[in-house]
């Protein structure tokens, strides 16, 4: 019942330090992945966490220390974004985030910083942008969360513990994950765990065919 973060994170480590849980266990499963990626010659680190049922991510936390920004869901379903400083004792303010309503005339795009290729700027090209801005791993998908961007297209190789978290967060902001080939809301629990290729948009967003 602990609504705050410290509270997922205690079960996920509690749940991968089991004997032979090397691998997500199903209907139930826990993901944690830790990722730390040169950045301007200094580290930035990128930690989420997740916690999923019957192949449907359900609590989430996406933590983005080199922009001060934290996400996760709550109890209810909902995401929140919460402000810094991070007490894993007392829990700072935390703020509904919500999908943006798009403008289909003029939408904010967000993309990959380092897996960008032809492909991925040709869809995009398929839509009327006002803006379009990167980010790293997770945050991608906080961003749509928040409505910050309304789109994100994904067309490169992912695992579900690369994309689980910010899908909870994203999905209880009201947005969606979709496969991209057929439209349907990306699962989880796949042999090899690997993902299809995806979009991640707001519900408003007049989606393009590939």
């Amino acid at each position: 019942k602990d609504q705050s973060p410290s509270g997922l994170m205690t079960a996920v480590s509690l749940v991968n330090s089991l004997p032979g849980s090397s691998s997500p266990p199903s209907p139930d499963f826990v993901v944690s992945p830790r990722s730390v990626l040169p950045s301007s010659g200094s580290a930035r680190e990128r930690a989420s966490s997740v916690l999923g049922r019957l192949g449907v991510p359900v609590r989430g936390v996406v933590y983005a220390p080199a922009r001060d920004r934290m996400f996760y869901t709550l109890a209810d379903g909902t995401s929140v974004e919460e402000s810094a400083p991070f007490d894993k004792d007392t829990p700072g303010k935390r703020t509904p985030i919500r999908v943006a309503e798009a403008d289909n005339a003029a939408l904010m795009v967000v993309a990959s910083k380092s897996h960008r290729d032809q492909a991925t700027d040709d869809y995009i090209g398929k839509y009327a942008t006002k803006d379009m801005k990167s980010a790293g791993s997770s945050l991608k998908f906080c961003l749509v969360a928040t409505g910050e961007a309304d789109l994100y297209p994904r067309l490169g190789r992912t695992m579900e513990w690369d994309t689980a978290a910010g899908h909870a967060v994203v999905t209880g902001a009201g947005g969606r994950v979709l496969n991209f080939d057929t439209m349907e809301p990306l699962a989880y629990g796949k042999d090899g765990f690997a993902n299809p290729f995806f979009i991640v948009c707001s519900p408003s967003v007049e989606l393009k065919s590939a």
